[in-house]
């Protein structure tokens, strides 16, 4: 039985309509030409402002995205054309959650952060100098809190 959970980068809404086109255009581009590895600009666009020109996360993020390469690429882009709208689910639901973000993730509507706070089951905590890639852009605070809360949640059962 699921006890809790965690959305990191993540805020469980559908993919808004342009968005969804445009990863659906990427999609046959990609099934039709082959993949090249993600660009550097969309790497840099991943982070936020005060990390867009760090070469280390730029090379990382580029590394990672070479070692799964072009079926993993489709695969995600597949799974996640078609995602439903989470909330009600979050709200419903008899678990604890736990929401990190980062303060310039533009992947991220801050109205739903807002929303998902309002929930007595959810936790959120906003980092700030993170974007989308928030495991490498601040991985000791993202530690700090998993761990905060999955020793909470352990305190809880006793």
């Amino acid at each position: 039985m699921l006890k809790s959970a965690v959305l990191i980068s993540n805020v469980g809404t559908k993919l808004p309509e342009a968005e969804k086109i445009q990863r659906q255009q990427a999609l046959e581009w990609v099934l039709k030409a082959g993949y090249r590895g993600i660009p550097s600009k969309k790497a840099r666009q991943m982070l936020s402002p005060e990390h867009q020109s760090c070469s280390e996360l730029i090379q990382i993020i580029s590394e990672m995205d070479k070692a799964l390469g072009q079926e993993a690429f489709v695969a995600q882009l597949q799974a996640t054309l078609d995602r439903r709208d989470n909330l009600d689910s979050i709200q419903s639901s008899r678990v604890e959650w736990l929401v990190l973000a980062g303060l310039s993730d533009q992947f991220l509507s801050p109205g739903r952060l807002k929303e998902l706070s309002n929930l007595t089951n959810v936790q959120v905590n906003v980092v700030a100098q993170s974007g989308h890639m928030l495991p490498l852009e601040q991985p000791s605070w993202l530690a700090s809190k998993l761990s905060k809360f999955y020793g909470h949640s352990a305190q809880n059962k006793s």
